[in-house]
Parts: C-alpha cells; structure tokens; sequence
C-alpha cells in the first residue's frame, strides 16, 4: 500500500512538471487562436486605374504573434508591395513583416492596387509568451 502511494505520488509530480513546462505555450494557444485580424479598405487613390487598398493586420492578444501566415492567392497589385511588410512564400498564402512578431497595438499595415479587395484571411501564427 505504501508503494502505491508513492507511485501515485511520483505520478502525480511528474505530471505536474510537464503541465507546468508546458502551460507558457497551452495557455498562449489557448487566448490567442484565430486573434489575428485583417482589415482593408480603399484609400480614394486611384493607381494606373486601379483603386488603392489599405490594410491593417493586427494582433489584439496579450502575447506577441510571430510567423504570422495569411491567405493571400498571390496578392496582385500594381504598385510595388514592401516585401518587409508582406511577401508571397508560395502561390497561395503571404509571410508578414518577414515572421518578425506582431505585438498588441502595434499592427502592421501595408497598400495595394488591384481592381477588387484581395482576399486576406488569418492562417496561422506562433504566439510567443512576453517576459
């Protein structure tokens, strides 16, 4: 009986370490998935006859959100795109600000041309936990 009160106890220890090394990422995950917001919006400038798009990407979690990845289908534009800001990685989606972290109140935003709002959607990020 004494050993396996002991191994229940051993048990119980271990499981709580692991919880413990591991909360920093749970609890991110946990407060800020699917927190990445985009917004856009004309701007009423016209470029080579296309109307001007503005976006803004934020992050309103708590923690820092890193190798933020969106839905972009190759965002056509025909003014030049800071590739600091937002740069394709493949045919369908866009890497911001080169992975860089997005922190709370501090959203990055970037313009485009293109005769139709592109489509922008929220793929996926890292979300780091601020010391």
């Amino acid at each position: 009986m004494r050993n396996l009160a002991f191994l229940s106890l051993l048990i119980f220890s271990s499981l709580l370490v692991a919880c413990n090394a591991s909360s920093r990422s749970l609890v991110a995950t946990t407060l800020c998935k699917h927190n990445i917001t985009i917004h856009q919006w004309k701007t009423g400038r016209v470029v080579e006859g296309q109307p001007e798009y503005k976006v803004k990407i934020t992050n309103p979690c708590r923690f820092d959100q890193s190798n933020v990845i969106i839905n972009c289908f190759g965002l056509s534009s025909v003014e030049p795109l800071d590739p600091s800001l937002i740069k394709p990685i493949d045919n369908k989606c866009c890497i911001i600000s080169r992975g860089e972290p997005i922190k709370k109140g501090e959203p990055v935003w970037f313009k485009y041309a293109w005769l139709t709002p592109q489509d922008l959607t929220f793929v996926s990020s890292r979300v780091e936990r601020n010391l």
